[in-house]
């Protein structure tokens, strides 16, 4: 399982997901634009539904999910994957991740992602001209 806004997919997304991809079945949470907006401090680009039929269009995606905005751990228990593989530079809800696995007794792997040329392919550098 990974997680991401995953508006204005770029190489870094697709470096993400490959690496996702060689521990089996990708299942990607997409963030909601309530949360995306929490996060980021702005609206992304593209709405939720928007970038969940792009996640899903991409090779190695087996699914991609809208999360939930009350409860970002609720797809967690609902899914209960065997391995979530974070963003490198994922910080938002770790901490809580690691006491909502033990809480609910699950067996869960969690691993960090390799960057992937972070200083070109991280979507808050890219510039969009519209």
């Amino acid at each position: 399982m990974i997680f991401g806004t995953f508006d204005l997919l770029h190489p870094g997304h697709m470096a993400y997901i490959k690496e996702a991809s060689a521990f089996g079945r990708v299942h990607a949470v997409i963030a909601t634009d309530a949360m995306s907006t929490i996060i980021k401090g702005k609206k992304p680009y593209f709405n939720q539904t928007e970038r969940q039929k792009m996640v899903n269009s991409i090779k190695g995606v087996s699914r991609a999910i809208i999360g939930n905005s009350k409860d970002p751990y609720r797809v967690i228990k609902k899914e209960n994957p065997s391995i979530i593989l974070l963003g490198y530079d994922q910080t938002n809800f770790v901490d809580g991740l690691y006491r909502f696995i033990k809480k609910n007794n699950l067996k869960i792997k969690i691993l960090r992602a390799k960057a992937f040329k972070p200083s070109k392919y991280k979507t808050s550098k890219i510039k969009i001209y519209a």
